[in-house]
């Protein structure tokens, strides 16, 4: 019986080391609130002035997004959970300082949702990231080794 254990414990773990991953590399993007409310576009389709909200005089998070070679959306990507604001508890300071929705109400959840949803089920392919809190996590770490303005 042990030896039976120990073979699917190796299997188990074999399967974890090779699993796919349907991208190459990721995109962390950063946005500046001035530049993209200043575009008539965003201005036509939002129907107001995202230049009133108060943000800070920083780049601030739009996403953490998989790619392909040289620069595709994945598609073939595994199931994930559904998004979970509960989940992000103990960084929602955090993602509502440096993730804010420049381009909504106020309230980014359905801004995180679209990026979870969109990117974050390619991400979790990674054995770093691997959930939605590690999803938005690594994002808010790199935004934190990543400060454009300094």
């Amino acid at each position: 019986m042990r030896l039976f254990t120990a073979a699917a414990v190796v299997l188990s773990m074999a399967t974890i080391c090779l699993a796919e991953i349907h991208w190459d590399y990721m995109i962390f993007s950063q946005q500046w609130a001035g530049t993209l409310c200043s575009f008539k576009e965003v201005r036509l389709i939002h129907c107001f002035s995202c230049l009133s909200k108060p943000v800070d005089k920083d780049f601030t998070i739009h996403g953490l997004w998989p790619t392909i070679w040289p620069a595709k959306q994945p598609t073939q990507c595994p199931k994930a959970p559904e998004f979970d604001e509960l989940k992000l508890q103990p960084i929602l300071p955090q993602l509502r300082r440096h993730w804010p929705d420049l381009l909504a109400s106020s309230d980014p959840h359905k801004f995180w949702k679209h990026e979870w949803i969109k990117h974050g089920r390619c991400a979790i392919e990674d054995n770093i990231i691997v959930n939605e809190f590690g999803y938005f996590n690594a994002s808010l770490h790199l935004k934190s080794k990543a400060p454009v303005l300094q």
